[in-house]
């Protein structure tokens, strides 16, 4: 068994580390022995665990913010990463007990974040590495958990304003194929009964539902086949250019991924710089972690253009990513020297906006969806009702 223990020399040095032993019993005895006064013992689950699934960004967040905390009130790295491990779960557990044995080792905090960049990205390394080389490493990773929480809030906002149109689109759809399949082909024996011509959108309608009756389920499993197959294809990395692009060109959703991506853009590079990096290696990160690849590509290829010399806002604006009033707020912080300011509120600015957009956006959906439910019902009703009416009437 593996334990992590804290304890105090004779000289009253605060000790904590871990111990291997076959009982908790004998790994207080050890320590005795050792002349340790033991203030807490915990026992470490053995045995490599397969974990499903990856860390969280609420579990990042959580963990940054504790560690920045830590770090603050005096405790030591590596004491830190050893009291945040044992709190963890999953994946997370593992990834916190490897770096806190490559920081004991004498490997830097952000090097032994480099070795799970499937958890940390290069944003995260970038400003950790920026607070070690400058001493304010508790201060860049409240920062970052402040930013994190930031851009995990603008994620919620997005789902959020989805989830109302999607769960009334889903429940809709079931609706009309309940109708269809189990309501409509009843009547269609009425209307064949009536030896009456129908009018078009009834024949369209009992048309429908035939097919759904005979082929209902080969149907539903080919939508949710489709469905799938389309999900993967716009998740492959070979599709991201066109993917990317398209919804750049979506009419309201292109207007809500570009805000998006202005808020990242002025977050992430605006805290770059802040911690110190230089211009080259922030806008190089930035790239990097942008999420839409237009924009990933817009900032890399301006890197050989900032190298000669060129001013980031002139680059910015020539690629039509970037709105006047962007470039222009970019122009005069390049001017004043305080670019970085000037980023950090363009990122507050874009926040607000995408927040006015979706709430608006909301309040819209609501009657449009409203609407076009009432007008669904409203042709079934009229396609059912319509021929009877007729027929009574032409009898009469």
């Amino acid at each position: 068994m593996r334990f992590l223990y804290t304890a105090t020399t004779k000289s009253g040095k605060k000790v904590r580390a871990d111990i291997q032993a076959a009982s908790r019993q004998l790994a207080i005895d050890t320590l005795k022995e050792k002349n340790l006064t033991l203030t807490a013992l915990t026992r470490i689950e053995s045995g490599r665990q397969i974990y499903l699934g990856g860390v969280t960004s609420l579990q990042k967040i959580i963990f940054t913010k504790h560690l920045a905390i830590m770090l603050k009130v005096g405790i030591g790295l590596s004491e830190s990463l050893a009291t945040l491990m044992i709190q963890s779960k999953g994946k997370l557990h593992d990834v916190l007990s490897d770096m806190r044995k490559n920081v004991e080792s004498g490997m830097s905090f952000a090097d032994a974040l480099s070795k799970h960049k499937n958890v940390f990205n290069e944003f995260y390394i970038g400003l950790v590495r920026a607070g070690e080389e400058s001493g304010n490493l508790a201060d860049d990773l409240e920062q970052l958990a402040n930013r994190y929480s930031k851009d995990y809030d603008l994620r919620q906002k997005v789902k959020s304003a989805l989830l109302y149109p999607g769960v009334v689109l889903a429940l809709t759809i079931a609706l009309m194929m309940a109708i269809s399949i189990f309501v409509l082909p009843k009547l269609t024996l009425l209307f064949k009964s009536l030896r009456y011509t129908l009018p078009w959108y009834t024949q369209v309608m009992l048309s429908v539902s035939q097919f759904l009756s005979n082929y209902g389920i080969q149907a539903a499993l080919g939508f949710i086949a489709l469905v799938v197959l389309i999900v993967w294809l716009l998740r492959q990395k070979f599709s991201a250019p066109f993917r990317d692009r398209l919804y750049l060109d979506l009419p309201v959703v292109g207007g809500i991924v570009r805000t998006i991506n202005l808020a990242r853009f002025s977050l992430i590079l605006g805290s770059l710089l802040k911690s110190g990096l230089p211009i080259k290696e922030a806008v190089t990160i930035t790239g990097n972690v942008l999420g839409n690849v237009i924009y990933q590509r817009a900032l890399l290829d301006a890197l050989p253009r900032i190298n000669a010399g060129e001013p980031l806002s002139s680059i910015l604006e020539e690629s039509n990513l970037f709105p006047p009033f962007a470039t222009r707020i970019l122009v005069v912080g390049e001017e004043t020297g305080r670019l970085t300011d000037m980023l950090l509120y363009l990122s507050e600015f874009y926040e607000h906006e995408l927040d006015a957009t979706l709430k608006d956006l909301s309040t819209v959906l609501e009657p449009v969806l409203l609407i076009a439910i009432g007008i669904i019902v409203l042709g079934i009703a009229l396609s059912i009702v319509t021929p009877i009416y007729n027929f009574i009437g032409s009898v009469s």
